[in-house]
């Protein structure tokens, strides 16, 4: 099982690849990833198969507040991360 670093870095090559973005793009997915990898791991979760929607309701609740991360988010990188 890859790690969540390795989906990540699998993922951002996947794009790249495609140049479906700017660097900027890609470095805004990575944050927003990052940050959802980070909720999961400090709730224990360390394989994506154990998501659960309550898991992701959750965290779309907690970052649309701004518990995660300390500030809301504009509505359109609320948008991107989802």
């Amino acid at each position: 099982m890859e790690s969540y670093n390795e989906l990540l870095e699998s993922f951002l090559n996947a794009l790249a690849l495609k140049r479906t973005g700017s660097k900027d793009t890609e470095a805004a997915y990575r944050k927003d990833i990052e940050r959802f990898l980070n909720y999961l791991e400090e709730n224990d979760i360390h394989s994506l198969e154990d998501v659960t929607k309550g898991d992701i309701s959750s965290y779309t609740e907690e970052l649309r507040s701004g518990r995660i991360g300390g500030v809301k988010l504009s509505n359109a990188s609320y948008d991107r991360s989802l």
